[in-house]
């Protein structure tokens, strides 16, 4: 039905996998960070060791056990060990897919991020709002950009200025800020023109 348009794929993980207390990490479980070698991107674990190579064009960090990633014009979603799990098959509009490739959200967006604590960033002609995984609007397009949700707040921005939004779409911290990271620990380490420092999810500076 959409074969004539691109879709970059980002998938909803709708199975929740268990494991024993007392199973080993294996590299499913691990956290995995992008790295840079020589202009080309790859992952490595917490302690810097090389997991995934660095040969892709592009790649963005790892959301439900996979990562978007892409070589010269061909997406892709790769698992924590550099398998391809689900090939490029459309581009232009974004929308989502399931692991099984199934037609989840469809393709109605200029940019998306991955779902994070059930909602996903997306860009409806130039302004950045979120969707819940039924695909329903649930913080109206209005920002300039759009982050992915850390301990239930969404880093924002507005002009050339950072703050965050709940997920009730509400301005929860101003955007008066020069830069901004996400929570956590209920932390965000923020930069004004005077002062910078970590900040609570109040906005209030703490020591």
């Amino acid at each position: 039905m959409y074969g004539s348009i691109k879709i970059f794929l980002s998938v909803i993980s709708l199975l929740v996998t268990v494991f024993a207390a007392q199973q080993l990490q294996s590299t499913d479980q691990m956290e995995l960070t992008i790295v840079k070698v020589k202009g080309y991107f790859g992952y490595v674990d917490g302690n810097r060791n090389p997991v995934i190579k660095a040969h892709y064009t592009s790649a963005q960090p790892f959301s439900e056990g996979l990562g978007a990633v892409k070589v010269n014009s061909t997406f892709g979603y790769i698992d924590k060990k550099g398998q391809l799990i689900i090939e490029e098959k459309y581009d232009g509009k974004y929308g989502f897919l399931d692991r099984t490739e199934r037609m989840i959200i469809r393709p109605q967006f200029d940019k998306v991020r991955p779902f994070k604590e059930g909602l996903a960033a997306i860009m409806i002609e130039g302004k950045c709002g979120y969707i819940n995984k039924k695909g329903k609007i649930v913080v109206k397009p209005r920002f300039n950009d759009a982050e992915s949700f850390s301990e239930g707040f969404a880093k924002v921005k507005m002009g050339d200025k950072y703050g965050f939004v709940n997920k009730a779409g509400g301005l929860a911290i101003g955007t008066k800020f020069l830069s901004a990271t996400p929570f956590k620990n209920g932390k965000s380490y923020v930069e004004t023109r005077k002062r910078s420092g970590y900040i609570n999810t109040k906005g209030k500076f703490v020591e």
